[in-house]
């Protein structure tokens, strides 16, 4: 079975504070032109996206670089108002409480092997991004407003896919689900 943990892109959907607002409009239509088609406008931190490396550090990496295989995996929920046990997965979704991952949470992810967080909130902390840094300059992805966590806490491990944009950016749009396994 899979679980969507995407938010659908509609047209004016939120956007972070002082973005630019998106659109997802109707250009064509079967009775007009004989297709449809849609126009999309949008920075890549609409919905659910992948922050890559880059952006926020001054790293080259383009998304459609990211190796795919680090974007698929075994993974888990855990909560970040409880100590991090490191069973080996590197990729986590992290259910979070408060507006920035907990402090202690951080530090015990920042050394083991993770390499990417899942969050259902908009950001894991507030201007000036510390925490967004850090987890950069340990190699750390995270993908953001994801959905559906609740779905999800009767599983013990599951396969997480993270499917963004083939995009030359530092980050992406994407499909975020999970395959119970």
């Amino acid at each position: 079975m899979f679980i969507d943990l995407s938010l659908p892109i509609k047209d004016g959907m939120l956007v972070y504070e002082g973005d630019p607002k998106m659109s997802l409009k109707k250009i064509n239509s079967i009775e007009k032109d004989g297709f449809s088609n849609y126009e999309l406008k949008t920075n890549m931190h609409v919905g659910t996206h992948i922050d890559g490396i880059g952006h926020m550090l001054d790293d080259p990496e383009y998304v459609f670089s990211i190796p795919l295989e680090s974007l698929v995996g075994l993974s888990r929920l855990v909560k970040d108002a409880l100590p991090f046990v490191d069973l080996g997965h590197e990729l986590l979704l992290v259910d979070m409480k408060e507006e920035t991952l907990n402090e202690k949470f951080l530090k015990s992810i920042l050394n083991s092997n993770v390499k990417l967080i899942v969050i259902e909130k908009a950001s894991v902390d507030q201007y000036p991004y510390e925490i967004h840094k850090r987890l950069f300059k340990k190699g750390i992805r995270i993908v953001e407003n994801a959905i559906g966590f609740d779905k999800l806490r009767d599983l013990k491990t599951f396969r997480l896919y993270v499917i963004p944009l083939s995009i030359e950016a530092d980050s992406s749009l994407c499909r975020v689900f999970i395959e119970t396994i």
